[in-house]
Formats: C-alpha cells, sequence, structure tokens
C-alpha cells in the first residue's frame, strides 16, 4: 500500500456507482498523476489530500493510482513541528530524528528544550553532534523566528520556502506579510500566486482587496504566456479571462496598479509579462548598437588564406557555403549558422574557432549551449572553454539570481552558443546583460527544431528581422551511417516521406497501439542481443501518460535493463522503484553540482537512512564521472531515463533512437517535434506503431505560431 499526497485539478469521469477518475498533481514534485476509485468529494486546487491506495497499469492509459482511502490533509502542531526540526536550520536531523523528538518531548517541546537543553538527552539515539545542531538551530531562529515558522507553517508553506521568508523579511516577517501577502511573489523565487492566496485566505483578505486582484492579473498573464509560448497576451483575451470571475471594473483596477507598479507593461493591445518585456526590449536594443567594444578586421584576403592552412591541418575540403559561414565570424560582430543535421555546422564550428586563435591569441573564446551534454560536446571539439549558459552566468537556484551582470559582466571577447533554438528571451536577455565586453557573437541552431520551452521564439525571431548575416548550410555530407536519418529529416521538411525509400538506418514497424509496447520491448531486446548497451538506445515518447507513455515505458523498459537482483538496493520513490545501475535524467538545473536539466546519469549507489550517520536517504549518480549526491528534496530533481521526452532529449544524440507513434498521441505529432525526434539518432532510428499518424503529423502545417514583437523591435 502506497501514500501520496496531491491536489486534485480536474474530473475526468464519474461512474454510474459514484466512482470518479481525477487528473491531480504530487505536492512533491509537481508530476501529473490519474487516479481512480475515488469515491469522496473533494475540493480542486486548494486543498492538499492524502490519498492511500496502489500503483496499477491499465491497458489502454499506462500507469494510474488507485484510492482506497482520501483525507484532507490538515496539519497539526504535531506535524509542524517535525517539519520544523527537519527543516533547513537543522542540517541532517532529517523527519524520523525529528519525530523521535516530538514523539519523546511531546508539543511543548521548544519551550522544554529552551528550559533545560539537557532534556534532548532523553531522545533515543540522541547524539552530541545532533544535540549541538538542535541547539544551534533553535537558536539560529529565536522565539521570534518560532513565532514566523507557526505564522506561516498552519498557512501550508514548505520548511525551505519558510526559511526563505525568514531570511528576506527577518523580524518584519509577520507585520509586512499580514499587509500583504502577495509581495512574496515579487520578493522570493519560487513563491506562487497560490501560496499567498492560501497565506491572505488564512488572513481573511476579501477576494477582491486590490493586493489580490492585482497579483492574480499578473499571475494570468504569466500563466498564459507560459502555456502558449507567447510573449503577451491581448487585452480582449486577458479581459475575457479575468472578468469569468471577477468584474470588468475590477479588472481596470487590477491593471491599473499592474501597469503603475511595472509589474505587466502594455503596448497598444498587448500586455507583457515584465519579464518578457524587458526581455524583449534589451535583446532589440542590444543587438541593434553591438559591440561595445571592438577588435581589428582581418583582412579578406588573410582570413581565406587561414582557411587554406586549416583545410590542409584537417584533411578536408570545405564548399563555399561552409567557407563563407567561417569567413562571417571575422567579417561580422554577430551571425547566425542554421542547418540540418549533416551539413557540417559542427565543422564550421571547429574551424571557427581554431582559425580565430591563430589570429587573436589574446582572446577569450567561450563556447556556451543550453545543456551539458551539447556544453561538454563543444568543448570536445573546439578545445576551449565551454559552459551552460547558466553555469557561464554563475546561476543561483535558490534565489533565481546570475552573478555575472552588466555590473559584472563575463571576460570574454568572443561567444559561441550551440543548440540556440532551445534558448529563450529571457535567458538570451540575462546572457547580454552580461556580455558588454563580448566582441562577437555566433549562434548555432536548427531553426526546424522545436522552440524552447519557455516563452518566445528566438532564434525564427533573429533570422525573419534580416538585421543580422544568416549562414544556412544545406549540402548534406554523407557518412557511413545515419545517411537514411539525414534524407528523412529533409524529406519531412519537404513533406515528401516515404519510408521505402530508406534501405539502411531506419525501420518503420507497423502495430496497433496496443501491440506497439510489446513489438518496442522485443526491438529493444534485439538490440541488446546484437552487443548494444544501456546508453546506446534511448526510448523517446511525445507523452507521460498511456500505454507508450514515459511513465509506463520507463518501468517495463527497466525490467528489461536493470531487472532487480539480491545484490543491487532499492527504493520506491512515488510512482517507481530506482534501482542501483539505473539510467536517470536531471529535471533541474543544479549549478552548485555541475549537472543540468536533460542530463543523463547512472544510479551507482543507494544508502538507506539506517546506514548514514545524519539517517538521511541518499542516492549517488555518476554523471560522467561527475558524481552528484542526492537526499532531502534534492531527490525530486531526478527520474528514471529509459525514456524520455522529446524536449528532453533536445541538445543531445544517440546512436540508436526507439520512437512509438500512436494514435492516443496523435496531437503531439508535429512536424517540428517529429523532426527534432528523428534528428536525435545518429546511427539507428526504429518507429513503431501507425504509418498514417506520422504522415499526417508531418503534413501538419497548424502549429500555432508563438507571438512576439521582437522582430517589431528590430524594424523601428
Amino acid at each position: 500500500m502506497d501514500t501520496i499526497e496531491v491536489t486534485f485539478k480536474y474530473l475526468i469521469y464519474t461512474s454510474p456507482s459514484g466512482s470518479s477518475i481525477y487528473q491531480a498533481r504530487l505536492v512533491k514534485n509537481q508530476e501529473s498523476i490519474t487516479i481512480v476509485d475515488v469515491f469522496s468529494d473533494v475540493i480542486l486546487d486548494e486543498v492538499n489530500y492524502k490519498v492511500t491506495g496502489t500503483y496499477t497499469e491499465h491497458s489502454k492509459y499506462g500507469i494510474q493510482f488507485k484510492a482506497q482511502h482520501v483525507e484532507e490533509i490538515i496539519l497539526n502542531s504535531y506535524e509542524r513541528l517535525i517539519e520544523y526540526f527537519s527543516g533547513p536550520h537543522f542540517p541532517g536531523i532529517g523527519i524520523k530524528f525529528a519525530t523521535l523528538i516530538v514523539d519523546k518531548l511531546k508539543e511543548n517541546c521548544l519551550q522544554l528544550i529552551q528550559e533545560n537543553p539537557d532534556i534532548l538527552d532523553r531522545v533515543p539515539k540522541m547524539t552530541v553532534k545532533r544535540k549541538d545542531t538542535i541547539l544551534k538551530g533553535i537558536a539560529e531562529s529565536q522565539q521570534e523566528g518560532y513565532k514566523v515558522i507557526q505564522f506561516l507553517n498552519v498557512k501550508g508553506l514548505g520548511s525551505h520556502t519558510i526559511a526563505k521568508i525568514q531570511k528576506e523579511y527577518g523580524n518584519q516577517t509577520i507585520e509586512l506579510l499580514s499587509e500583504n501577502p502577495y509581495r512574496m511573489i515579487d520578493d522570493i523565487y519560487g513563491v506562487s500566486f497560490q501560496m499567498c492566496d492560501a497565506l491572505a485566505h488564512s488572513l481573511q483578505f476579501p477576494l477582491t482587496h486590490p493586493y489580490r486582484l492585482e497579483a492574480y492579473l499578473v499571475s494570468m498573464v504569466m500563466q498564459s504566456c507560459f502555456k502558449t509560448g507567447d510573449t503577451y497576451i491581448s487585452y480582449e483575451n486577458l479581459r475575457d479571462m479575468f472578468t469569468t470571475s471577477f468584474h470588468q471594473e475590477e479588472f481596470e483596477v487590477a491593471l491599473t496598479h499592474a501597469l503603475k507598479h511595472k509589474k505587466l507593461y502594455q503596448e497598444e493591445s498587448y500586455i507583457f509579462h515584465a519579464s518578457q518585456y524587458l526581455a524583449e526590449t534589451y535583446i532589440a536594443n542590444y543587438l541593434l548598437n553591438f559591440p561595445y567594444s571592438y577588435n581589428e578586421r582581418s583582412k579578406q584576403a588573410d582570413i581565406l588564406a587561414f582557411i587554406e592552412l586549416q583545410q590542409k591541418a584537417d584533411c578536408i575540403d570545405y564548399d563555399q557555403k561552409q567557407i563563407n559561414a567561417i569567413s562571417s565570424l571575422f567579417e561580422h560582430d554577430f551571425m547566425i549558422l542554421t542547418g540540418g543535421p549533416g551539413t557540417g555546422k559542427t565543422t564550421v564550428v571547429k574551424a571557427m574557432v581554431d582559425i580565430y586563435k591563430k589570429i587573436y591569441p589574446q582572446d577569450k573564446i567561450a563556447c556556451i549551449a543550453p545543456t551539458g551534454r551539447a556544453a561538454k560536446r563543444l568543448m570536445e571539439i573546439c578545445n576551449v572553454e565551454s559552459y551552460t549558459i547558466h553555469s557561464l552566468l554563475k546561476w543561483d537556484l535558490h534565489t533565481n539570481v546570475f552573478s555575472h551582470d552588466s555590473n559584472h559582466p563575463i571576460e570574454y571577447d568572443v561567444l559561441i552558443i550551440d543548440e540556440f533554438s532551445m534558448v529563450d528571451n529571457y535567458l538570451f536577455y540575462k546572457l547580454l546583460q552580461a556580455s558588454l565586453n563580448v566582441k562577437k557573437i555566433c549562434i548555432i541552431g536548427d531553426e526546424d527544431q522545436l522552440p524552447s520551452v519557455s516563452c518566445g521564439r528566438l532564434l525564427k525571431d533573429l533570422i525573419e528581422s534580416n538585421c543580422f548575416q544568416v549562414i544556412r548550410l544545406k549540402h548534406i555530407f554523407r557518412q557511413s551511417s545515419g545517411n537514411d536519418i539525414i534524407s528523412l529529416a529533409e524529406d519531412i521538411k519537404q513533406n515528401q516521406v516515404d519510408f521505402s525509400s530508406y534501405k539502411q538506418d531506419i525501420k518503420f514497424f507497423q502495430a496497433s497501439e496496443y501491440n506497439t509496447k510489446d513489438m518496442l520491448l522485443q526491438v529493444v531486446q534485439h538490440a541488446l542481443d546484437k552487443g548494444y548497451t544501456l546508453n546506446d538506445i534511448q526510448v523517446l515518447s511525445c507523452m507521460y501518460a498511456g500505454i507508450c507513455g514515459i511513465e509506463h515505458l520507463n518501468i517495463k523498459l527497466q525490467e528489461m535493463f536493470n531487472p532487480k537482483e539480491h545484490y543491487k538496493k532499492e527504493y520506491k520513490l512515488g510512482k517507481y522503484t530506482f534501482r542501483e545501475q539505473d539510467k536517470v535524467l536531471q529535471l533541474k538545473n543544479q549549478p552548485e553540482d555541475n549537472v543540468y536539466n536533460g542530463d543523463i546519469g547512472t544510479l551507482i549507489e543507494i544508502v538507506f537512512p539506517i546506514e548514514d550517520i545524519d539517517n538521511k536517504l541518499r542516492f549517488i549518480v555518476d554523471f560522467d564521472g561527475n558524481y552528484v549526491e542526492y537526499y532531502g528534496e534534492l531527490l525530486q530533481n531526478i527520474t528514471l531515463a529509459y525514456c524520455i521526452s522529446v524536449h528532453k532529449s533536445q541538445g543531445s544524440e544517440y546512436p540508436i533512437v526507439i520512437m512509438p507513434i500512436v494514435k492516443s498521441q496523435n496531437k503531439m505529432l508535429q512536424k517540428k517535434l517529429l523532426y527534432t525526434a528523428i534528428t536525435r539518432a545518429k546511427k539507428s532510428l526504429v518507429l513503431l506503431g501507425e504509418l498514417h499518424y506520422f504522415l499526417s503529423g508531418v503534413r501538419n502545417e497548424n502549429e500555432v505560431v508563438r507571438k512576439s514583437t521582437l522582430v517589431k523591435r528590430f524594424c523601428i
């Protein structure tokens, strides 16, 4: 029997017997989950519930949670004290030992400890180290701090968020938040409107209080932009959305306040969140005035001479487009290099860097990319310093602040930015803020790939502005393997896919949706039998739910790649049982550990709490020689990686890619997604399912075009 904590999001179906199916989100990591056999009434969105039951596998819909008991979570002082003692003020104590403290000393334990610290010696398994940690933690928080914890704890905020709130507001916490709980959205990274609203509700704030209306409106703009990928929302759409819950007059007041406080910006009928407005305006102004420092331009003849030497050194002949691309780095301060797989982008970038270092040996070059794997590949190719964009800017995970900015710029002369289709407006804005000393920028990306997960269509906008040098590499340089994959990529762009013409590197096995999963497992087993390894094979899917979804396939593939063995430790976290030697995926950036969203590693060791001196569960993951330790909330940052989403695969390549193409995923099967998926394969591509869904996806030209005003800003 498992117990999960969830927020119910919406009702899917209610049977005549009264049993309901809900879509919910796990409180711990915000993952979606389908919960079946719910007989009790639940409140949507606002209340957390404890659900007891079992994970089950539906033949059509994949992993679900079958509920046996649903209970609203009403936190009492006992539970809050456990959360307090296991929080950030008490490193190494953990939930289990915190429970021992409260069980032994009862709910007035804080007062008892402050009156007589030696009373802690009565707690089982108490050590000198633990005692010192507890006394130090209490001293740090002080009595006033504990009042704050009590004030915030009853409102449902987590202990780490509470610590950040205390650090921000200090002794004024209760006073400031009693006046305006919604101020936390602007002041503290990671605090949502929903968190503030829970606090406001307990303080009996009116639903139409001006502070609430303004925060609700700003949150609505940002949520809409994240959902659509647009950088703005129209005044009419925003008004219509807002007035489903409030009056027109209240909308006008809230908008006026948000504009006055520069949380929103308005241009004509476009409403921007501040982050998107500042990003667009800064990018345009920066690039129109770039560069801000100059270096001596080389003569064209000199560049061509160096290119000739480079060809001899690398035993290669560049075509004219490649020569033009290499020359463009020296002729233009900002340039864009785009092209599909097999067109020689990597060859050009290596030549650019090698020649630039010969001409300007004193200059510093940084190769950067949005993902760790792409950055590592750049370093191997170019033999220069390479970073993720976040690590270059020294991003702080906890505050969302970049150490490098306009006041503390990076000390590089040239930036080479790869996988640029993945870069969103806001991240590029932050990079440019820190690039006032940079003399040249070359961005590289495939314009036919998926756009960034966040807002904007940056690469497309920069190309369509016609303000910058754009080199498109089109000639395909044939290789010994992967030829068919490159041909398929080109055919997808031209809407001319014919699988009968791909003879060697691509297979499409026809199967019904119900048989696709089993056939996929057979293909994987066949690859293993032929000597391919776990790291050679990557299964992709475009949805999490369903029989061919990421969640279900991960469980089935784990059984094949890493079956249960008596010598392998394992631990169940949520819907997955993690096992030593599992292939795992990083879900969030952890710059302090040099591991980033999308990185794939191997779970090499599980340390059970009983084995740990601090009584913590720990996972040790190997990311190509970088060993990272996960415990506490960090455990939410990894998941199984036998099957991953197409979005998560961007910036990486794999020898063999296997992907289901089925009816339940039909809405997701669009040209850019299919193009991105198949170009992840270097040697072999295996597709399984129903061919007509693939072909209809290729023909699907109705992809929603993201809206932005960046192109227009370049024309002003």
